[in-house]
């Protein structure tokens, strides 16, 4: 019996032993990784690196961020085998960061095709082909067709719904676009004189679809008529950074049945006002200041008042899923025009 405990106790040791020395080693690896961190120059990060992956051979962590570096060191073929070396013939989920940067590494040496077989892989295993279209890494394959399912590129696509193309002077002629486009603020501009016989009344902005890399939107303006005959409505860019989709330019008849025309507008801002591009700004409720005008803007459930306000005045209203948000007014400058929330304590003129 004493025997067998002596044993016992033997291995007890030898595996409280093992342990220390396994937290150890991880232990100088996390070290030499920081140390890496911190490094002066490419020489010194490489080696701290190389040191930490030997003292801690198994994390995927380590030897991705020494495949990065030897790959931007034009290093391809050992960047690659580092990798390689921790893939299994049957790659699983937890495998999609090692070969997502593998197929960076292949599309840096100019293996197109092993990247895409990577890429491929990755798409089976639950990564979303938009993630890898917007790695600059696969520039070289994007826009190629036979990559476009694996990285669909970045574009802003324009809709427009069935639109009347005759409408009496004096009434609203509402037009409808849908809006598919990456994350960020959209731009709306004409690329040419926009009619002046047509008053922008209002704009309602709805956010129907948004996630990490499309965000839908819908977008109704309406324009009152004010003169009669034939209208040329020019063709916008939808701008989100530096992607651009076009909406195309649209023809209107406007005709008259016992009414009058009126003088046509002044004023109107040079670009189509998006509501989403302030939303950061609706917080506190006061005027912000755009070319040629202002937007007053408030969340929905706030009391707020335009006094005053003059011709070219133009709604603003923004929803999310139909569900309001905040809305608000663009008014030009120079007139007498206020606005304020009386609740909030918010009044200013907008001279």
């Amino acid at each position: 019996m004493r025997s067998h405990g002596l044993k016992v106790g033997l291995l007890v040791l030898l595996v409280s032993c093992s342990a220390d020395t396994e937290l150890t080693r991880r232990r100088e690896a996390l070290q030499a990784w920081d140390e890496a961190s911190a490094a002066g120059t490419p020489a010194e990060r490489k080696a701290s690196l190389e040191r930490a992956l030997e003292r801690d051979p198994a994390s995927p962590a380590i030897r991705r961020a020494l495949a990065r570096l030897l790959s931007a060191q034009q290093e391809h073929a050992a960047a690659e085998a580092l990798l390689t070396a921790i893939v299994p013939p049957e790659p699983r989920e937890a495998h999609t960061r090692i070969l997502w940067d593998r197929a960076a590494v292949r599309a840096a040496a100019g293996d197109v095709s092993g990247a895409a077989e990577d890429l491929e892989a990755c798409v089976l295993l639950g990564v979303d082909p938009r993630a890898l279209g917007t790695d600059p890494a696969f520039a070289v394959m994007t826009g190629l067709p036979e990559y476009a399912r694996l990285l669909p590129p970045l574009e802003v696509r324009v809709d427009e719904s069935n639109t009347a193309d005759k409408v009496l002077v004096g009434e609203v002629w509402s037009r409808t676009v849908r809006v598919q486009g990456p994350p960020g603020t959209l731009s709306l501009e004409p690329v040419g004189p926009m009619p002046r016989t047509l008053r922008l009344e209002r704009v309602v902005e709805d956010e129907r679809m948004a996630d990490a890399y499309t965000v839908v939107r819908e977008l109704r303006m309406d324009w009152r008529t004010e003169g009669i005959g034939a209208v040329h409505m020019p063709a916008m860019q939808a701008r989100v950074g530096d992607t651009v989709g076009t909406l195309a330019p649209r023809g209107l008849e406007v005709v008259a049945v016992g009414a009058s025309s009126r003088p046509p507008m002044k004023r109107m801002p040079g670009a189509l006002v998006v509501p989403s591009a302030y939303d950061a700004t609706v917080a506190d409720g006061a005027p912000v200041a755009l070319a040629g005008g202002w937007l007053m803007q408030a969340p929905e459930h706030w009391t707020c008042q335009l006094r005053r306000r003059p011709d070219g005045s133009i709604r603003i209203i923004r929803r999310s899923k139909g569900q309001p948000r905040w809305s608000g007014w663009w008014v030009p400058g120079g007139s007498d025009a206020a606005w304020s929330c009386a609740e909030q304590g918010i009044s200013a003129s907008l001279r």
